[in-house]
């Protein structure tokens, strides 16, 4: 497919409810989110180079650390690039996981916000579909996994409905196009 690939955090975008967020908060809670994401993803791969996070961050790692020593088993990868040409997105699941006791894998997505989101539960269902191509079969469940500032356990949220979700995504992916794409 020659047209531009979608992320889907481009497509949900609109539906984020963060446009009323001054942007300066938005700016802060980006970069905290990114920089969260890159040390759980080198924990997550036993990087070599991780290094110890800034002292606002070691509560998120710390529940993450202790979330992934205990739960999960077997990763498949994380922040990893997934696409599909045919519908014309990619997406970068945080974790592919299996977690101990389960016999297939976890789609997860962290989070640092507090508050769950409506709009994790079409993501999360479109980095599912990106990964069932991926990896056919293996993929049969979806989480949030919000991550404690203080360092105290994770809320670990399991989106059971991703069939809606998707359609759901599907929509926002098709809006997306035909309002604010080329």
């Amino acid at each position: 497919m020659d047209a531009h690939l979608i992320s889907v955090t481009e497509a949900l975008g609109p539906f984020s409810g963060y446009h009323n967020v001054p942007a300066h908060r938005m700016d802060l809670a980006a970069e905290r989110g990114k920089e969260v994401h890159r040390m759980c993803a080198y924990y997550a791969a036993e990087a070599m180079e991780f290094q110890e996070p800034e002292p606002s961050l070691v509560g998120y790692f710390r529940s993450f650390k202790d979330w992934w020593d205990f739960a999960v088993e077997m990763s498949l990868g994380s922040e990893m690039e997934l696409r599909d040409e045919g519908l014309g997105f990619l997406g970068h699941p945080d974790l592919v996981v299996k977690i101990k006791g389960d016999k297939y894998y976890t789609v997860i997505d962290l989070k640092t916000p507090i508050a769950l989101q409506k709009v994790w539960a079409a993501q999360l269902s479109a980095y599912k579909h990106l990964a069932d191509k991926q990896w056919p079969g293996m993929i049969k469940r979806i989480a949030s996994l919000r991550l404690d500032k203080r360092g105290g356990l994770v809320k670990f949220k399991d989106y059971t409905d991703d069939r809606r979700d998707f359609t759901a995504f599907l929509s926002a992916l098709n809006a997306y196009r035909f309002f604010l794409g080329e």
